[in-house]
């Protein structure tokens, strides 16, 4: 997914993580976003660009701050 006016770049992987590219920066190493327990199937960015919303094969969703890198909120 796109996010931030086309800054970032996240994706999902069945390695429970989501790894996130900072592309103004031109910075190779990714965020790496831990938290789910099973692999992460969805990731979709938030109005504005900063916040990232991952669902996981775990039934669980969470709301990411890419300022901070962890999630805000979890269920």
């Amino acid at each position: 997914a796109y996010g931030g006016g086309g800054r970032w770049l996240a994706s999902a992987s069945d390695d429970r993580t989501l790894r996130v590219f900072d592309l103004a920066s031109g910075e190779r190493t990714p965020r790496v976003l831990l938290g789910h327990l099973e692999s992460v199937s969805d990731v979709a960015f938030a109005a504005g660009g900063e916040l990232l919303l991952s669902c996981g094969a775990d039934g669980t969703w969470r709301l990411w701050s890419l300022a901070a890198c962890e999630a805000q909120t979890r269920a």
